[in-house]
């Protein structure tokens, strides 16, 4: 999701019981219900962990100057945050609530999409893969649907390819098959 809908509160609390080495619950998300699966689904982990991978379409996002968040980037937001009350929403999150949440990680590892112009078609294949799992519910979205709902990620995605980079650890730069095109560490 786009950074001010998750609970950043349980996030903080799970990085920190790993980090302490503590029995954890993992948090599991259902995307054919798009939404955490119940918590007797969570998984638990018992003793300390050596490695934890944390993934998201928008994780190590970081936010924008506020002058680059007052053209909408596209109909969504020019059609319902036409004021940028969503966008200013977002930006205040990634700062208050996300960055301090980036603190527990040692290492980010970048797969950069080509552009924008492939989250579509990677949405579209998603879309599809859970209509075989699940069977053809309600809640599959339509290619209409789909295009509306990357919208949402329009900013925030092309404000990332531009700049995670800078400070990612390896980049593995991919094509719209998701093949490594290219790769590249940062000496830090």
């Amino acid at each position: 999701g786009v950074p001010g809908t998750h609970d950043t509160e349980l996030m903080s609390a799970v990085f920190h019981s790993l980090a302490q080495g503590n029995a954890t619950n993992i948090p599991t998300f259902d995307k054919s219900i798009d939404d955490r699966a119940a918590t007797n689904e969570w998984q638990k982990i018992e003793s300390p962990v050596d490695i934890v991978i944390m993934e998201g379409w928008c994780w190590g996002t970081q936010a924008q100057e506020s002058d680059a968040l007052t053209q909408a980037v596209n109909e969504l937001e020019n059609k319902y945050d036409h004021d940028g009350t969503w966008r200013h929403y977002v930006n205040f999150t990634l700062t208050a609530t996300y960055t301090p949440l980036y603190a527990y990680m040692n290492f980010w590892v970048f797969l950069k999409a080509p552009s924008f112009n492939a989250v579509y078609a990677w949405r579209r294949e998603q879309e599809e893969k859970l209509k075989l799992r699940v069977g053809n519910a309600s809640h599959i979205m339509s290619e209409a649907d789909i295009l509306t709902f990357i919208q949402h990620y329009q900013r925030l995605t092309e404000h990332t390819l531009c700049t995670l980079g800078e400070y990612a650890d390896f980049i593995f730069e991919l094509d719209n098959e998701r093949n490594i095109t290219k790769s590249r560490h940062n000496a830090k």
